[in-house]
């Protein structure tokens, strides 16, 4: 095991030493050389995070955390309805106009319905010939 180790931090520190090693060495440089601290710590014995937890606890963190991400989705749904429910009221709620400026505003920003009145001339009466 320490043999592996040993070598992938030979690995690792030649591969993060290279692009200074080739200026250093373009230069004139030497490189030199460092060891890593040794604490003599046996590691047989630790512990990873998983085994902290136990099988009961990691059940109930993850229904916890399914159960907010569900009460997540249907708060951000209902926002969104009711987004929605608001801009088609907005388009389905009748605006009385009753000025020709407020009428063409109406008009050309498609605020939806319109309700207006007026007095209706005809420029030229109907004529149905056979009657």
């Amino acid at each position: 095991m320490n043999n592996i180790i040993t070598r992938s931090r030979n690995i690792i520190k030649n591969v993060r030493s290279f692009p200074t090693n080739v200026w250093l060495g373009l230069s004139g440089y030497e490189t030199q050389k460092f060891e890593y601290l040794d604490y003599k710590v046996d590691n047989s014995k630790s512990k990873g995070i998983s085994s902290m937890i136990s099988d009961r606890h990691r059940i109930s963190l993850g229904i916890f955390i399914g159960a907010v991400a569900i009460f997540g989705c249907f708060i951000l749904r209902n926002i969104f309805i009711d987004h929605a429910n608001s801009e088609i009221q907005k388009y389905n709620t009748a605006v009385r106009v009753e000025d020709n400026n407020k009428f063409n505003y109406a008009v050309d920003s498609k605020q939806g319905r319109i309700i207006s009145s007026g007095e209706f001339k005809t420029k030229d009466p109907v004529k149905f010939e056979k009657f």
